[in-house]
Order: structure tokens, then sequence, then C-alpha cells
């Protein structure tokens, strides 16, 4: 009984956090962009409402969004608490450290994933004035929801990471942006047999059969000299990037020591 309680409140604390200081108003606008993206995608001559939708849900929420989202949350969750002094008192409570950071990237990687949904949503709804209509409208935002999910769960786990890998904010900052602009931005639109395998490629492979219905749309013309994954093996790639980062960021914090402000 006292071990649900403490991971109630751990839950309870972690989710109370995400909407406080700038974090959350970096959220908004990161999910607001898309549907504002869209609404003006409309007013071009030809729109239709799912092109419009797909094209913003493919270029822009799927993509520097989720990572962004993920950055910004991962590290405040981990080098950020740490250097203000605020997760020693967690670390120092009931549980052992690795479940408390196991049980702050699941509940974000929740609430982000609810956030998310919402902004995919809100992009949908701003598509409709351009004509047409999106007859799949739920089936569709569930589809991209759980594609962008899945890229959540890697990318938070990757930050979070990083964050109680490397002693200090910057090194942190540094060690999470270098290889997503690198490897995510760069390496995703190059004609490299290897970009199949990045996070983004993968979250696209979901949404081909969930979002296109398994149709090489323009969206994908781009893709030469490689083969996107299906929808079972970008799954599975998506879910061992994901166990290989938690497992890292558990391991991480049960060899770093508190060394908050209050420790100084």
């Amino acid at each position: 009984m006292k071990f649900l309680r403490a991971v109630s409140g751990v839950s309870w604390m972690t989710f109370r956090s995400l909407g406080t200081g700038k974090r959350i108003w970096t959220a908004a606008v990161l999910l607001l962009a898309p549907a504002a993206v869209a609404l003006a995608g409309t007013a071009g001559k030809g729109a239709q409402a799912g092109p419009v939708f797909q094209s913003v849900v493919f270029n822009l929420s799927l993509g520097f969004g989720v990572y962004v989202l993920a950055l910004v949350y991962g590290l405040s969750m981990t080098s950020g608490e740490i250097e203000e002094g605020t997760a020693g008192y967690l670390y120092l409570g009931a549980l052992p450290k690795w479940l408390i950071v196991l049980v702050q990237i699941v509940v974000t990687w929740g609430v982000l994933t609810a956030l998310l949904s919402v902004g995919l949503l809100l992009t949908a709804l701003a598509s409709l004035p351009a004509g047409g209509d999106l007859p799949r409208l739920g089936r569709d935002v569930a589809g991209c929801a759980l594609a962008g999910s899945a890229g959540l769960l890697v990318s938070l786990s990757f930050y979070a990471s990083c964050g109680l890998v490397f002693r200090s904010p910057t090194s942190a900052l540094a060690a999470a942006i270098v290889p997503t602009f690198f490897w995510e931005f760069l390496v995703t639109q190059w004609p490299l047999r290897f970009a199949a395998w990045t996070v983004t490629n993968n979250m696209r492979a979901l949404l081909l059969p969930l979002l296109f219905e398994g149709r090489r749309v323009s969206l994908y013309n781009y893709v030469r000299n490689f083969r996107l994954h299906d929808y079972g093996e970008a799954t599975m790639f998506l879910s061992v990037l994901a166990g290989l980062f938690l497992s890292a960021a558990m391991v991480a914090a049960m060899n770093r020591s508190i060394e908050g402000k209050e420790a100084r």
C-alpha cells in the first residue's frame, strides 16, 4: 500500500509539474502552430482538406514538433530538476531512483500524447475550409497520434537519458541536439540506405498504412535508394529503441548522485 501511494505521489507531482513554467507555453505554440499552418494552407488555389492535413502532419507535426516537445520536457524532467535541487526529494524517498524516472517518463509520455492528439485534431479541423472533407477524420487523427506517440516515447527516453548522464544542463542539451540534428533532420532527407533507420522515417512508415492506406503519395517522392520499413518492422524498431533508451535512463538514474542547490 505504501508502495502504491509513493508511485501515485510521484505520478501526481510529475503531472502537476508539466503545466508549470515556460514549458506549457512552448507546448501550446508547438501544438497550435500546425493548425495555423493548415489554416493558411487552405487559402491556396485548389487546396483540398485531406492533402493539406496530410502535408502538415507529415512535414511538421510528426517531425519538428515531436522532437522539440520531447526535448523541452525530457531535459527539464531530469537535468533541470536535478540542477534546481527539486529531484533530490524524490530520489531520496521511498521508491528506487530507476522507478521514479520510469514513472516520470511514462506520465510525461501519456500527457504529451494526449496533447499531441488534441493538436492533430485542431489541425484536421483547420484543414476543412480548404474544401472537400476528411472522410476518416477520427481514424486519421488516431493513426497520426499513434505514430507520434511512438516517436515521443523514443525521443523522450533519449533526452531524459542525456539529462541524467551529463552533469550540466549545457552538456546535456548539446548531447541531445547534435544527434537529433545530424541523424533525424539531415539523414532523414538524404537518399542513403541507412536513412530508413531514423526515428522520423519509421514514424512515416507507420503513417503509410494508417494515413495513406499504403499508397506512395507525392509526399514520399523524395525517398530514393532505400525502402521504408513496413508497419511491423517500424513498430519493432521503435519499440526496441524505446526500450534501450528507457533502460539507459534508469541505469543512469541509479548512478546519478544528487547535487542540487541544496547540496552545495
